[in-house]
C-alpha cells in the first residue's frame, strides 16, 4: 500500500521522468559515437540542440506570475467541496496552457521568438518543398534527405499540418505561432477524458 502511494505520487513521477531524461542525456553522446549517427547536435548537449541561455530580464516575471496562478487555481480545484463541471476544468486548463505558452514566448521581449533554424522552425522551412498533400504523402520518404533534421527524421505529421495551415492562413511565422498556441490546448480534452476513466478527479487535477 505504501509502495503504491509512492509510485502514484506526483513528486515520484516527476523525479522518474527527470531521471529518464537525464540518463538519455548521458547516453546520447555514447550512442552517437558508437553508431556514427550524423545529427546537427552538439554531443555535449545531446539530445537537445544547445545549452540553456541564462538571460534574465524583466519579462521573466510574466511566466512566474502565470505559473503562480496555475498552482493557485489547481489548489482551489483540489480543495473544492462541490464537484466542478468538466467544461469548467477543461476551460481553465486550456486557458492556462495558452497563458503559459504566450508568457514563456514573451521572455524574449517579443511575441515571436528570434528567428532560429531549430525546432518547429525547421518544419516550416520544409513546407515549400512540397506542392500538395498528395506530394507529402507520396514522396515524403523519397525527399527525406532534402529535408531539415527534424522533418527528415520524423513522420510527416508536422509538415503536413503546417502545409495546410500556411495554405489557408499564409506562409508566416505568426501562422505557425498561433497554430501551436491554439491547437496544443485542444489535446488536453482527450487526455483529460481518458485520464478520468483511469484515475479519480483529484489525481487528474
Amino acid at each position: 500500500m505504501v509502495t503504491q502511494r509512492i509510485y502514484r505520487s506526483i513528486p515520484f513521477q516527476f523525479c522518474l521522468v527527470i531521471a529518464v531524461l537525464w540518463a538519455f542525456h548521458l547516453l546520447s553522446p555514447l550512442l552517437i559515437d558508437h553508431y556514427q549517427i550524423s545529427l546537427q547536435v552538439n554531443k555535449k548537449n545531446a539530445p537537445i540542440f544547445g545549452g540553456p541561455d541564462r538571460d534574465l530580464n524583466r519579462w521573466i516575471v510574466l511566466p512566474i506570475i502565470v505559473f503562480a496562478l496555475y498552482f493557485y487555481l489547481i489548489s482551489v480545484m483540489l480543495k473544492a467541496e462541490l464537484v466542478i463541471p468538466t467544461p469548467v476544468i477543461l476551460a481553465v486548463a486550456m486557458g492556462l496552457k495558452i497563458a503559459i505558452d504566450v508568457s514563456i514566448t514573451m521572455i524574449n521581449g517579443q511575441f515571436l521568438p528570434p528567428i532560429t533554424e531549430h525546432g518547429v522552425a525547421q518544419y516550416l522551412t520544409d513546407v515549400p518543398k512540397f506542392d500538395s498533400l498528395g506530394d507529402i504523402l507520396r514522396n515524403y520518404t523519397a525527399k527525406a534527405n532534402q529535408l531539415t533534421t527534424h522533418a527528415g527524421t520524423h513522420p510527416p505529421g508536422p509538415v503536413l499540418t503546417l502545409w495546410l495551415a500556411t495554405k489557408y492562413f499564409g506562409y508566416d511565422r505568426l501562422t505557425k505561432a498561433f497554430l501551436i498556441i491554439f491547437t496544443a490546448p485542444v489535446s488536453l480534452i482527450p487526455i483529460y477524458l481518458l485520464a478520468r476513466q483511469i484515475f479519480d478527479r483529484r489525481f487528474i487535477c
